[in-house]
């Protein structure tokens, strides 16, 4: 079954991303196996989160579904997915501070 991309708008919630994840966690016991179309499904719609690089919880919110999906049929199209997240990820780090900003808050605000 292949890992398509599908092009949808960023979804807003990290709670979006989890729904995919347990269907692709599902499918990796057999009497689960029939839910692979739907895992697959609903997986590509995070699609475009590869490139949003607006919070840190962005790690968590592919690696649930992608992650898993990889870790069940690894494939390059996951693989490809994964890096430029995580590309993204450490495209958040502030070396002035020594970790990863947790969230973009805006102009004229500082911590």
């Amino acid at each position: 079954m292949p890992w398509e991309a599908v092009d949808i708008a960023v979804p807003s919630m990290i709670g979006q991303a989890v729904f995919p994840r347990k269907l692709v966690v599902r499918i990796s016991v057999d009497w689960y196996r029939r839910l692979e179309k739907d895992a697959v499904k609903f997986t590509n719609y995070l699609y475009p989160l590869k490139d949003y690089k607006g919070t840190h919880d962005i790690g968590f919110m592919v690696n649930c579904s992608y992650g898993n999906a990889h870790r069940l049929s690894p494939a390059d199209t996951i693989r490809q997915i994964l890096v430029q997240t995580a590309d993204n990820l450490c495209g958040r780090f502030d070396s002035n501070i020594g970790c990863i900003r947790s969230w973009d808050l805006g102009s004229g605000i500082s911590l």
